[in-house]
């Protein structure tokens, strides 16, 4: 699953890496998680990637039904597992390789699946939720929006008290950097057409939300996209199986 690069990189990690490292994040996110679940009513769930097990737990602590948790290093399970002992089966190896086999009702997936996954990987996770006669919903929770994420990039980076500081010539030469920068970007975007960009080793790929609604429609499944409420640059991707009612 991923490229050996991004395998290389949390192999021996022991922490998920998220904004803030407290119990208050953890358990703000998973009720915001929680509450899509609930809606589709697709418990228990499969934690697909579930790293360290922070959030994980504070699933579990919610009362949240999952079966089990994937993820293909074991130093990151063998924390998850202080975290939750024996309250879910955890399962060490390639996400992919599990999927025909689960009997879970829901898959979620935080910053893992698709920000590690390459194109053609997610094409076999969909495909493999497709075929999954028990699976129906699919949640890719906090995806990257790459466009999203270099924006707030330029703008965090080059705005501070500082600019209190500065003439305004050199404001205007800020100005035109940034303006340069976001418009090679764009220029870029419109004619290469992708929709992903691999961002860094660390943060994976960016897709954009017309990558997932294409996959989607390519394979009659429904989609809906909400933007996370914790992160600015990152949404969350809802795929389910059409309802023949």
């Amino acid at each position: 699953m991923g490229s050996k690069e991004f395998l290389g990189y949390w192999k021996q990690k022991e922490s998920s890496g998220q904004r803030y490292n407290d119990l208050e994040f953890y358990s703000r996110k998973a009720r915001e998680h929680i509450n899509y679940i609930k809606d589709l009513n697709c418990e228990p769930v499969a934690d697909l990637g579930c790293g360290a097990g922070e959030l994980l737990s504070s699933y579990l602590n919610q009362d949240l039904k999952i079966d089990i948790g994937l993820d293909f290093s074991q130093s990151m399970l063998s924390q998850a597992k202080k975290r939750i002992g024996n309250q879910c089966n955890l399962k060490v190896g390639n996400v992919l390789d599990f999927l025909p086999e689960l009997n879970s009702k829901g898959w979620i997936s935080t910053q893992s699946l698709s920000q590690y996954l390459d194109p053609s990987e997610l094409n076999i996770l969909v495909t493999r939720f497709k075929e999954n006669r028990h699976v129906e919903s699919l949640l890719l929770f906090d995806t990257i929006n790459y466009l999203n994420y270099y924006n707030l990039s330029i703008s965090g980076s080059r705005y501070d008290s500082k600019i209190k500081q500065q003439n305004v010539k050199q404001v205007i030469r800020e100005l035109k950097t940034i303006l340069g920068v976001m418009l090679s970007l764009f220029k870029h975007i419109f004619e290469s057409g992708k929709s992903h960009r691999k961002i860094s080793t660390s943060m994976g790929y960016g897709y954009l939300p017309v990558f997932f609604k294409k996959l989607a429609d390519e394979n009659d499944l429904d989609c809906k996209m909400f933007s996370s409420k914790y992160y600015e640059y990152r949404y969350h991707v809802i795929l389910s199986k059409k309802r023949n009612d």
